[in-house]
């Protein structure tokens, strides 16, 4: 498998998707970065995917979704309830065991950002995930890799990735976090010379 294409396909997912956020409000034009959060998608992929791999054929955009909604509780708990002793192996079961996989996405909605189901930013956020999934679904069916290939699993795997990036982005933006640029003056005999 081609390191390089799937890179290249993982950064065409990220800024197509991140437009969308952008254009919808729920993001401000930059993706976040925390290094706990990446660190828990690492102990948390494997989970994930054997929950949603066999969604893929059925339902698509389940499978690539409910990622965000991943991201978006992780981020929930980060925000609230973390500390180097947070086992990230259990993370995941936190989050999908109270209603299951299927469920996840009313279990973090409710439950981590107390949003009504019949609630307009409910329904907003919903939506939301609706538009990225077609998008990223699209995405993938444009590379017209053969279905059920290690191809497929990886192009498969980067967009599920960057979702579940976008969906702790979009959580702690809408808990208030917004990335700033700070310019720290150095005293001059640190600058590099």
């Amino acid at each position: 498998m081609d390191s390089e294409y799937l890179k290249q396909f993982e950064i065409k997912v990220a800024e197509q998707l991140l437009q969308i956020a952008t254009e919808k409000g729920a993001l401000a034009g930059e993706i976040y970065v925390v290094d706990e959060l990446d660190d828990a998608w690492k102990a948390m992929a494997p989970y994930y995917m054997a929950d949603a791999v066999p969604n893929i054929a059925t339902h698509p955009n389940v499978a690539l979704a409910w990622a965000g909604y991943l991201g978006m509780g992780a981020a929930a708990i980060w925000d609230k309830d973390w500390s180097e002793e947070t086992d990230l192996e259990l993370l995941y079961k936190q989050l999908v065991d109270p209603r299951g996989f299927d469920a996840m996405d009313d279990y973090v909605c409710d439950v981590l950002y107390g949003l009504a189901p019949d609630s307009d930013d409910r329904k907003e956020l919903d939506n939301l995930w609706r538009t990225m999934a077609d998008k990223a679904n699209a995405l993938i069916k444009n590379e017209q890799v053969e279905p059920q290939t290690e191809e497929a699993f990886h192009i498969f795997a980067r967009t599920v990735k960057v979702i579940y990036i976008l969906g702790y982005s979009i959580g702690l933006h809408g808990i208030g976090y917004r990335l700033q640029k700070v310019d720290i003056p150095l005293p001059k005999d640190q600058l590099p010379s």
